[in-house]
């Protein structure tokens, strides 16, 4: 099962917990404090740069961030 915006949100919030990583340490010239706070409460969807940088500052692959977002379940293309 695919998880909904909060709770992508929430994931991104608790990795980055886990990371002592503050907002501030993610943010940058592509994105701000404030839309990186509406991701993690699930009030905004992310473009994929977007999304990318973040997955990136967390040090995850596609596939760990893919891997988590639905919902823990392998989703190999065939």
């Amino acid at each position: 099962m695919k998880m909904t915006n909060e709770e992508i949100g929430s994931f991104f919030r608790d990795s980055s917990k886990v990371r002592k990583l503050t907002l501030n340490d993610i943010a940058s010239d592509n994105i701000t404090v404030a839309q990186l706070s509406k991701f993690k409460r699930g009030k905004t969807v992310l473009s994929f740069d977007r999304l990318f940088h973040i997955i990136d500052h967390l040090h995850l692959t596609i596939e760990e961030f893919s891997y988590a977002i639905n919902g823990y379940e392998n989703d190999e293309l065939t």
